[in-house]
């Protein structure tokens, strides 16, 4: 999925989502009566009452129909919206079950990266995993406007980041142009900068 094709649906589910919360009885659409197995509705209600043992047996117990009565359109959107954004963490993130997994799914069973530990990777190592992610499906590059201070390796440690992305590094020139000529920015303050991401 496109960077920007996500950051629309996601901002339109958000609005939402604080629109489904506002109301004042839980109701749940027709079409998820038959649709979540028993233990996605407890995962859904799980995600809900948090650590609460008590309440969480309690829910165990029940029946799917009783279970589906108790969560509402806005508890599905919002724990999926969640699920979503812990896909797109993961598939970026650069873990020891990650790189074993991005590994195996491209039947690289022997690659040396399977056995080396990520604390003694050097910038070889990580570079490789990058396009090994990227062939995965896992991470994208997209671009964003940056302050001209931050340099290339520095982007994925900014506290500030753009406000969106674009998919080619042209669209992101041409969005920069337009800001300029609208005196958003000067043209010596801003630059267009990489970035990897997760991808969905």
């Amino acid at each position: 999925m496109k960077i920007t094709t996500r950051l629309v649906l996601q901002q339109f589910l958000n609005g939402l989502l604080e629109q489904l919360q506002h109301q004042k009885t839980i109701v749940i659409d027709a079409f998820f009566e038959y649709f979540f197995t028993k233990d996605e509705i407890i995962a859904i209600l799980k995600s809900n009452i948090g650590n609460n043992t008590d309440e969480y047996l309690n829910v165990l117990h029940l029946d799917k129909k009783v279970l589906l009565e108790k969560i509402s359109n806005a508890d599905v959107l919002r724990y999926y919206l969640k699920d979503w954004n812990i896909e797109i963490e993961q598939n970026s993130a650069i873990t020891a079950i990650e790189v074993y997994k991005t590994l195996e799914q491209l039947g690289l069973y022997t690659h040396y990266l399977m056995s080396k530990a990520i604390i003694n990777w050097d910038e070889y190592d990580f570079s490789n995993y990058r396009s090994l992610s990227r062939k995965a499906g896992k991470v994208t590059t997209v671009y964003g406007l940056y302050d001209i201070d931050v340099e290339k390796e520095d982007v994925e440690r900014v506290e500030s980041p753009p406000k969106r992305f674009y998919e080619t590094h042209e669209n992101a020139t041409i969005a920069m142009d337009e800001l300029i000529s609208q005196g958003t920015f000067k043209k010596e303050d801003v630059h267009v900068l990489p970035r990897l991401v997760g991808c969905t």
